[in-house]
């Protein structure tokens, strides 16, 4: 990222000299617009959120802290050969990578719902009484447990923030669900380890 970062200042500190060189180009609009390109790299990683016409929403912050956190965890170590081919509930014939073509935000309401029920299912294995809790608090008591590792839950934490958003009808980036249903489907092959 960092070099990405580099090579688009270094071509437009270029462009930028280039243009002031040549006397028939005065600073305009265009030296303006790549000022704006030359900080935006170096803003991104502070960046939340990018809006831009039309509607579209990027968060670059959300789907970077989400990949760090799960390949850090026991869940990014799953080989791959054991990975699942496609973005897929095992438990219906209908897979998420259709529900992601028809709606995005019911392919996450979806893998949310397949992450509880291992959670809850993980927790009657073990004697515990989690019916009347909400998720977040089912999957600290299995951190505290140590059923599920710390990176494990923070990883599971992050997907099930961006499946809330999804549930309560806000408008999710497609990059960034797309990123969280596959990285979810590791998710439940590790929850899935865990009930076993």
């Amino acid at each position: 990222m960092k070099l990405i970062s580099i090579g688009i200042s270094l071509l437009c500190i270029f462009l930028i000299i280039i243009h002031a060189v040549f006397p028939q180009f005065a600073i305009d609009t265009t030296t303006v617009a790549l000022l704006v390109i030359l900080i935006f790299p170096w803003l991104l990683p502070y960046i939340k959120t990018v809006k831009l016409p039309g509607g579209i929403e990027i968060t670059p912050r959300e789907i970077q802290q989400l990949e760090e956190v799960t390949l850090r965890s026991a869940i990014g170590t799953i080989p791959v050969a054991m990975r699942p081919p496609a973005i897929r509930a095992p438990t219906s014939q209908l897979t998420r990578s259709t529900l992601f073509k028809a709606d995005p935000n019911l392919a996450l309401a979806s893998l949310r719902l397949d992450i509880e029920r291992k959670l809850r299912k993980i927790a009657r294995s073990r004697d515990l009484d989690v019916e009347r809790l909400p998720l977040r608090r089912v999957l600290d008591i299995l951190k505290q447990r140590e059923i599920i590792g710390t990176s494990e839950s923070e990883s599971i934490h992050l997907i099930i923030n961006v499946c809330n958003k999804a549930v309560h009808a806000e408008k999710v980036d497609p990059t960034l669900a797309l990123r969280v249903l596959d990285l979810g489907d590791l998710v439940v092959q590790y929850l899935d380890s865990k009930i076993e």
